[in-house]
């Protein structure tokens, strides 16, 4: 895999998908309540538990005794049925209505509807049907009195009272407890009723009366226990104040002896958990799933840089996973001694190791996306947990932003190692003081240690981890560079020290050109070095046949200028395969690829044009492949290749006297002005304040290197 080149949209999206996946997996397990089931009453508890949110909740001891008081002097509610009083008279209309009909029907109506009757009372109904169907009236008074004057109830109170509230719409009324009937209602009890609306007469007649109501009338209200409870509650809840758990207290010590209380707390923090897990959570997974979208599709729409290099979007998802397991850590962890969450997870990792891969701008995208989902959505944050990992961010941004001058020695880790130190125990007494929590000494020595090995750590696995990303991904990185610029510990340059000294000399008067350069422009003046030293390795092929390595014959004249032509291009092709053979950052092999650009071989195609003329020569055929320089590094080394090799052959041909700081000026003027001509530099985004300040460079520069010399006596003077 090229690290270079963008990764295929199917290969983005599985990848996307998969980090969401494992991000969104570590979230569910950090809101996933926890099973208290080791915590028994009078057993040790195994753990410490901090709880993770302030919350209220019951102390249901107290509640239970206070709620027995309070049901005590708290009456029963009933709610009216709805339409139960027309059913009734529909009810009792409808059998009326029956009664008139043929004995055989009525007889089939009564059986249908189940209604049963005692065996005197059945024979009376069926013999004088047609006389109760004529005391209609009277049927519905009695309902009426009933309905009035008494409650039809589907369930009678648990214990006796004096009275019942009943709700009638928006009315509450006050009821004796006397003026209840359980329904269906003791014929007995109607009796009583019937014989005191109507009288001692025609005893037989009333009793139907009474049975056939029995069998009819259905409850017209019911016991509202929902609405009892309601107001036992309120006043519960006025009577007994809900105790409430802070966030980061504790709520049982580890090692304590378990009581009934602690049970009860231990149990009210599992209920608001998991409140939270079947409420929360799924908003919380479904705005992190939008967030993640929008973030991606900002960078990749108006910001791509992130998407132009593999290397950048897979080392993206590796520190964005890590610090999800970071995230995820921190919370598995917390409650451990009394220390703040940010002293348990070694974010100082990512604040060492990001600005030495990165760029600015994808240390912002990295940080931006990671901090802002811990700030929304992790239950753990607090706000001087978050303004620390944002001082850790900035931290990260300036040293990205200095572009390799931050981490240039091997103690520079230690030194910004202990800059996080300082910065995490300031952050940490600001803690203290913010959560009001009272420290000892040796309390305060277990922060410090937890600091300072949170800091010495974080810069040891910082350090680890640069070779590794830097061999697998290529990143040329500062160490990366520094390896690379020095035959002893770079197999390549020491080859081309040996095979081909004259090409080596020549890489390092540019690599020393270009530094010099690209610190005038604030291009990166270490990789324009390194780059310049490795541009021409492609010569190894055939050292010979390059000018600079030749010490009496020229190969070049025994052979066709075609032929030579083949061989002079050949060195750029075969120097971007030697390149990624030894695993170079494909930012070096750049320098390789653009260092000629599309520029003419001049000296063969005047030569060819010679030989063949003009009408059978293609220029194209004389020019190297390309591409042109991408970068302010490489254009700087295509300028500086020109200049040097014009300002050498200068001196050959009249001598170093020749070489005056004017002469100097009109052969760098010159080799500027033909690559501008050209085009060579139309993809390349430098401006013409910075090739001037190139120019003056190149000159001051080659000014000190042509000195004049003073002349000194021979040995027979």
């Amino acid at each position: 895999m090229k690290f270079d080149e963008p990764l295929s949209k199917k290969t983005m999206i599985g990848l996307l998908a998969g980090v969401f996946f494992i991000s969104a997996l570590l979230l569910t397990f950090t809101y996933w309540p926890s099973s208290f089931r080791e915590y028994q009453i009078g057993l040790v508890a195994p753990k410490q538990v901090i709880s993770w949110y302030t919350f209220a909740y019951e102390n249901q001891q107290a509640s239970l005794q206070v709620k027995k008081e309070i049901e005590k002097n708290t009456p029963f509610y009933y709610r009216m049925l709805s339409g139960s009083e027309e059913e009734n008279r529909r009810l009792i209309l409808e059998w009326l209505s029956m009664a008139t009909n043929k004995r055989e029907v009525f007889e089939a109506f009564l059986l249908q509807r189940n209604y049963s009757y005692s065996e005197r009372i059945r024979e009376y109904i069926l013999e004088n049907r047609a006389l109760l169907a004529r005391y209609e009236n009277r049927f519905l008074f009695a309902l009426d009195f009933l309905q009035a004057n008494y409650l039809l109830v589907r369930r009678m109170l648990p214990e006796k009272r004096d009275i019942v509230y009943v709700q009638k719409g928006k009315e509450i009324q006050i009821l004796p407890y006397d003026q209840l009937l359980l329904v269906p209602v003791e014929k007995s009890q109607l009796l009583a009723i019937l014989r005191r609306l109507f009288g001692h007469r025609n005893e037989l007649f009333y009793e139907a009366i009474a049975e056939i109501l029995v069998s009819l009338l259905q409850p017209t209200a019911d016991l509202d226990d929902v609405a009892r409870e309601r107001v036992i509650s309120s006043q519960v809840a006025q009577r007994v104040p809900k105790e409430v758990i802070k966030k980061g207290e504790v709520i049982v010590g580890r090692g304590a002896v378990l009581s009934a209380g602690d049970i009860e707390r231990l149990q009210a923090y599992r209920k608001y958990k998991e409140n939270l897990f079947f409420t929360r959570f799924p908003v919380v997974l479904l705005m992190m799933g939008v967030i993640f979208v929008l973030f991606i599709y900002r960078y990749h729409r108006y910001q791509d840089i992130l998407w132009k290099k593999s290397s950048f979007f897979l080392l993206s998802l590796i520190f964005y996973l890590l610090h999800h397991l970071f995230l995820w850590y921190s919370h598995v962890s917390f409650g451990a001694f009394f220390l703040p969450v940010f002293l348990h997870i070694p974010f100082a990792i990512i604040t060492l190791t990001l600005p030495i891969l990165f760029q600015q701008q994808p240390v912002a995208f990295v940080l931006l996306i990671n901090y802002s989902l811990y700030a929304i959505f992790y239950p753990l944050t607090d706000v001087v947990s978050f303004t620390n990992l944002l001082s850790l961010s900035l931290f990260a941004l300036y040293t990205a932003s200095q572009k390799r001058k931050t981490f240039q020695k091997r103690y520079d880790f230690f030194v910004i190692g202990m800059e996080i130190f300082l910065l995490q125990l300031l952050f940490s007494f600001f803690y203290e003081w913010f959560y009001q929590i009272k420290l000892t000494l040796s309390d305060w020595f277990v922060v410090g240690l937890f600091a300072l090995g949170n800091s010495l750590i974080s810069a040891l696995v910082a350090f680890a981890l640069l070779p590794l990303f830097e061999n697998v991904f290529g990143i040329p990185t500062y160490f990366r560079l520094t390896e690379l610029s020095s035959p002893s510990t770079s197999p390549l340059l020491r080859l081309l020290q040996e095979q081909a000294p004259g090409t080596y000399l020549h890489s390092q008067r540019l690599g020393e050109m270009c530094e010099v350069a690209a610190s005038e422009i604030g291009a990166d003046a270490l990789l324009a070095k390194v780059g310049a030293y490795y541009h021409d390795v492609g010569k190894l092929q055939t050292p010979e046949f390059f000018i600079e390595n030749q010490a009496g014959e020229n190969p070049h004249d025994e052979i066709k200028p075609g032929l030579s032509i083949s061989v002079i291009k050949q060195h750029v092709k075969y120097g971007v395969e030697l390149a990624r053979k030894y695993r170079l950052p494909e930012e070096i092999v750049a320098f390789i690829e653009e260092h000629h650009g599309t520029t003419s071989i001049s000296y063969f195609y005047h030569q060819a044009l010679r030989l063949y003329g003009e009408e059978t020569i293609n220029p194209a055929d004389y020019q190297y492949p390309g591409p042109k320089p991408h970068s302010l590094e490489t254009a700087i080394l295509m300028f500086a290749d020109g200049i040097e090799a014009a300002t050498r052959a200068y001196q050959q041909k009249g001598g170093e006297s020749k070489v005056t700081p004017h002469a100097l000026e009109d052969i760098v003027d010159d080799i500027i002005e033909q690559r501008l001509q050209a085009g060579q530099l139309d993809e390349c985004p430098i401006t013409l304040a910075q090739v001037k300040k190139i120019r003056d460079a190149f000159v001051e520069y080659l000014t000190a290197a042509f000195h004049k010399r003073m002349d000194y006596p021979t040995r027979r003077d």
